[in-house]
């Protein structure tokens, strides 16, 4: 919402730049979704030998994007947590 209202100023430096942060915010979270994945792989991998894990990389990185609060289902680990 914020990217959207200072996009919006007449000032095309600062519009420019506020577009660009918003680019490379999401460069970083589909960066840090992909080392996710591959540590969730690993792990269920380790944990479930034969177990397919087709599916999960991706579910984990959804699941990291979503507020806390809105995830279906509630989440069943406290924050702090590991349940590993």
């Amino acid at each position: 919402f914020v990217v959207l209202v200072v996009s919006m100023t007449r000032n095309q430096t600062i519009a420019i730049l506020s577009i660009l942060g918003m680019y490379i915010i999401m460069f970083i979270a589909i960066i840090d979704g992909w080392f996710l994945g591959r540590r969730i792989k690993r792990k269920v991998a380790e944990k479930f030998p034969n177990e397919n894990t087709k599916g999960l990389a991706l579910y984990g990185f959804l699941r990291s994007t979503q507020m806390r609060r809105m995830r279906a289902p509630k989440p069943v680990v406290k924050r702090g947590d590991k349940n590993f």
